[in-house]
């Protein structure tokens, strides 16, 4: 089993080469080492590595940016999918691929399906849909993972400037948008684990919501565990004060959906799927978090 990976710089990509064992047969690439941008260069680089499977964990993840820098938005997560769609189709290999609860509108008030309809309320998850229609429209071989609120040691994400703010004395958070928090290191256990099952031969092509066992959470009430399990495991010895806000109130360019929890059946029949939460996850990961702030 060969596997090629691309945007290995990113949380995603860090997650997976930490967590995948050296003498496993792969080859990876950041975005300063080959972006997917680049057809030319991807399509001779995959031809010459001719793998099983191609993992793409290169994306434009800045929510807000994308509302500004819409060409380069556009440029990786809708012609660099393409570009992978069309190289995996040529090689008859498999296409990973990671999407986002954002190409939802958040109208719903029950977790979202993979048949239900898709409607982007900022340019980022535009971006991210047109991405996933163009390998569901190409490729042969192909499983969409849809994540939410992703977090890992790497890179900048939401617990990682939250906690540095940890020495304040209050905090604002908005406290009415819903969803279900990632670990970038769990999805990569559970590429790890699937790969190592075969379960990608057997499980169909497709989109699957990836999203951790356990209740919905809105940002601020995600904010408050956080700080509560650091304190547990003493990480910190402050607590600051969370206070609510509406996401209304909150400066962004980008309009987020209001709800946008994901059902994981699907992917739990269909794959080896993790048994764990989101305070187990903490657990773990809060230590490396902090070592890497």
């Amino acid at each position: 089993m060969k596997i090629l990976i691309f945007g290995s710089n990113g949380q995603l990509g860090r997650s997976i080469s930490e967590i995948f064992p050296k003498e496993l047969d792969k080859v990876e690439f950041s975005r300063e080492e080959l972006s997917i941008t680049n057809k030319a260069r991807v399509s001779q680089v995959s031809k010459d590595i001719n793998p099983d499977f191609i993992i793409n964990c290169a994306a434009f993840t800045e929510v807000d940016l994308a509302e500004e820098r819409r060409e380069a938005a556009l440029k990786v997560n809708y012609d660099g999918a393409r570009n992978l769609a069309t190289i995996s189709k040529d090689l008859n290999c498999a296409l990973i691929h990671f999407s986002t609860d954002y190409v939802y509108d958040g109208k719903k008030k029950n977790p979202y399906l993979e048949t239900d309809d898709e409607a982007p309320l900022n340019y980022y998850g535009l971006t991210k849909q047109y991405g996933d229609q163009i390998i569901k429209d190409t490729c042969s071989k192909y499983f969409i993972f849809r994540l939410s609120g992703v977090f890992s040691p790497y890179g900048e994400n939401f617990i990682k400037s939250l906690l540095r703010l940890r020495t304040n004395k209050s905090i604002v958070v908005v406290d009415d948008l819903f969803f279900k928090p990632t670990s970038a290191r769990i999805v990569a256990k559970f590429l790890l684990d699937n790969l190592n099952k075969r379960m990608f031969e057997r499980a169909p092509s497709g989109l699957y919501n990836f999203s951790l066992n356990g209740d919905q959470l809105s940002w601020n009430e995600f904010a408050k565990v956080i700080f509560s399990e650091s304190l547990s495991m003493k990480l910190i010895n402050h607590v600051p004060e969370i206070k609510a806000i509406n996401a209304d109130d909150f400066v962004g360019r980008a309009i987020r959906p209001y709800y946008s929890v994901m059902d994981n059946s699907k992917i739990k029949s269909n794959f080896s799927f993790p048994n764990t939460g989101l305070i187990e996850v903490l657990r773990e990961e809060l230590p490396l978090i902090f070592a890497n702030l």
